[in-house]
């Protein structure tokens, strides 16, 4: 009789064993499904491993070409509104200005310092010499004195080169009366054949308290 009961007992546990393991398994499928609802199978054709990935990747770049025309189109119209393109600018106002003003010196041309006037009235070539026809006048408060050589009388061409000058006509004193006094300043043809403007400078002696300066003289265009 005991052993009947102990064989009882362990098919029960069997049987609950059993049902138990059924139960889960039943649970386990269900529970499953619910949790794979929605979920379907990855596109695996190997044209495109990576079909998962691709909307996104295609959804960003579609995005950054809209805005990219939306910026060029929006360039477009203010520009066409606008008129000219902006590329193409105008000349400085001022670099034209300075240009002119140096094309257009023309004789002639004069400076005064402490009443004493200079002018080169023009510039002709004659045989193998350039000749510089200078006036000078005194209208200060007293007599000013000049020797004409390279240490008071100096012509430089526009690359800051020393031409050799030789003056002719003009007074080694100028007295205070206005009166004008004309004469020539002489330099060798060939040394300025290169040269587009001259520089004439004049000091009084022995002081050169007066510097007298014109730049800019045209050279073989009068």
């Amino acid at each position: 009789m005991k052993i009947n009961s102990t064989v009882a007992l362990t098919l029960s546990l069997l049987a609950l064993m059993f049902g138990a393991g059924v139960v889960s398994a039943a649970w386990g499928l269900v529970v499953g499904r619910e949790a794979l609802k929605g979920i379907t199978q990855p596109d695996t054709r190997p044209t495109n491993p990576t079909a998962q990935n691709a909307p996104r990747k295609e959804e960003v770049v579609i995005l950054q070409e809209e805005a990219l025309i939306a910026a060029a189109k929006a360039r477009m119209s203010g520009a066409a509104s606008s008129g000219a393109p902006a590329a193409i600018a105008s000349p400085s106002p001022a670099i034209t200005k300075v240009v002119n003003k140096v094309a257009a010196v023309k004789l002639p041309i004069s400076v005064q310092t402490f009443g004493v006037f200079l002018e080169v009235e023009s510039v002709k070539q004659q045989g193998d010499m350039l000749l510089m026809k200078v006036n000078l006048k005194n209208t200060g408060e007293a007599a000013v004195r000049f020797v004409y050589n390279d240490s008071f009388l100096s012509v430089n061409d526009d690359k800051g080169a020393v031409i050799p000058a030789t003056a002719q006509g003009l007074p080694a004193e100028l007295p205070p009366t206005g009166e004008l006094f004309s004469g020539t300043v002489t330099v060798p043809a060939e040394l300025v054949e290169q040269a587009g403007r001259l520089t004439l400078g004049l000091a009084d002696y022995p002081n050169q308290r007066v510097q007298l300066q014109l730049p800019n003289i045209p050279v073989g265009h009068q």
